[in-house]
């Protein structure tokens, strides 16, 4: 059993182009001492390609969460009790609708306010900010991309997020969208994020990467998997990370050396920052 001592969420996203990568928040699950609580965008507020294909996985989520046992894809279904269960409901993510492990509330709340604490995350994660309900005080650990952000910012790097990075992939020509980018028409530094306990982020991360790595549109010196070391506790990780540092290596945004690392990757010009 995964031992857990906090209530867990999990963000429900939608992916428009699996090529391009770039998820929407569609709605949240959390899950505390055996019970799920959930919401989703409604219909007429979400943008999909197809209305009717958001509805049914919005419709298999909720059953699926609301019986005794969480069905995974492949295998047998998991007691709601068992922490277990939050990897059996990503396991049911796919194509354009996917399932990330996004975090843990900083402390433990009472079952009765667990619609509170997924009204709390659904607003503040999902919502469109016109619509939000009066927020509820639920506090949070710090989002994966804030803390990138702000070791970034730390660093003294002067970065642009999702900026178009022209590239010829397999004979196409495309534009991918590194999560950060340094740099004035050319890329002088390439920094990707990757869940390293999610095999989906890891993937989607490295094949990025790899593009750019190999078309030699920044140097393997030049760039870097941003982690966390709180994810590096399982097998997907273990392969990962191979993976990761065969490509161009990583830093571990949670190690105190992590603002030098993103430093030394600069222009010798901006060392001084």
């Amino acid at each position: 059993m995964i031992a857990t001592l906090a209530p867990r969420y999990v963000l429900a996203k939608y992916v428009p182009d699996l090529g391009r990568m770039e998820p929407r928040n569609i709605g949240v699950f959390v899950w505390w001492k055996g019970e799920f609580c959930l919401r989703f965008l409604e219909p007429d507020d979400v943008e999909v390609n197809d209305r009717d294909t958001y509805e049914r996985w919005t419709t298999y989520w909720t059953r699926n969460t609301s019986e005794e046992a969480i069905r995974p894809r492949r295998g047998k279904p998991v007691p709601k009790t068992d922490p277990a269960c939050i990897d059996a409901l990503i396991s049911t993510q796919k194509g354009n609708y996917i399932l990330v492990d996004s975090g843990e509330l900083m402390s433990p709340i009472r079952k009765k306010n667990l619609p509170e604490a997924t009204e709390y995350l659904f607003n503040e994660l999902v919502a469109d900010p016109k619509k939000r309900s009066p927020e509820i005080g639920v506090p949070t650990r710090k989002a994966f991309a804030d803390s990138c952000s702000d070791v970034l910012r730390a660093a003294g790097l002067d970065f642009k997020t999702n900026e178009p990075v022209a590239c010829v992939w397999r004979g196409v020509s495309r534009h991918l969208h590194p999560d950060y980018y340094v740099g004035n028409g050319t890329p002088d530094v390439i920094l990707q994020r990757a869940k390293m306990s999610d095999e989906r982020s890891i993937n989607s991360a490295a094949l990025l990467v790899d593009a750019l790595l190999e078309h030699a549109v920044v140097q393997p010196s030049n760039c870097r998997f941003l982690i966390r070391g709180q994810d590096l506790d399982n097998d997907t990780a273990e392969e990962g990370m191979k993976l990761v540092e065969r490509l161009c290596g990583a830093i571990d945004i949670e190690d105190a050396s992590a603002v030098d690392q993103v430093r030394r990757l600069l222009p010798t010009a901006d060392l001084s920052l």
